[in-house]
Formats: C-alpha cells, sequence, structure tokens
C-alpha cells in the first residue's frame, strides 16, 4: 500500500490521477462523484464531490485540498479510502492509501 507523507497543518493539494485499468489510458471523471475520507480512531475527515477540482476530469485528473485545519492531526498514520461513484453506478473504491502525518516543526 503506498504511503503518503504530509505535515501537521500544513496545506496541501492532493492531485489525483485515474487511469482505465484496461487500456492504461486516461479515465474521464466528468460523470462521476467522489469522496476521500480519512480516519483512524475517532478522528473522520470527509472531502466530498463539491471539494474537488475537476477542471482536467475528462483527462481523468482531479485535485482536492487538504486545508492546515484538516491536517491539524495527531502524528501517525491514517487510512484514506477514496469511492469513485460513476453515473452507470459503477463503485470503484479500490484506492486507498496511508497518509502518515509528520510533526511540524513550526509551532503557532
Amino acid at each position: 500500500m503506498i504511503t503518503i507523507q504530509l505535515v501537521q497543518k500544513e496545506q496541501k493539494v492532493l492531485k489525483l490521477r485515474y487511469k482505465n485499468k484496461t487500456t492504461g489510458g486516461a479515465l474521464s471523471l466528468l460523470d462521476t462523484t467522489i469522496t476521500l475520507v480519512i480516519k483512524k480512531d475517532n478522528v473522520l475527515i470527509t472531502k466530498n464531490d463539491t471539494d474537488f477540482d475537476k477542471t482536467l476530469a475528462v483527462q481523468g485528473i482531479v485535485k482536492v485540498t487538504l486545508t492546515s485545519n484538516d491536517l491539524d492531526l495527531v502524528m501517525g498514520n491514517y487510512r484514506v479510502e477514496i469511492k469513485t461513484v460513476f453515473s452507470d453506478g459503477t463503485i470503484d473504491k479500490n484506492v486507498n492509501f496511508i497518509l502518515h502525518i509528520a510533526k511540524s516543526f513550526i509551532e503557532d
């Protein structure tokens, strides 16, 4: 499983690229609903479809911003699940990764 490391309280834009599993080409995300969930114990952060920048969706690329408030988390590993629902009702939720939150060296 992939691990992505981010720093506590540091805003970050995640760029996600979807590919067709058969052809390897870009998978259009125009008619999709995407949800990203970060979870661990009692922590649950959700980014809904309206939080995603779909400017390049036809090319299989979307972006979502994790704000400094979203990333105001205790150091450690969090599980991330991305669920994509296509207009035909097909659901792809096989995109999972570990988000490792590292300590910020800058204090408030």
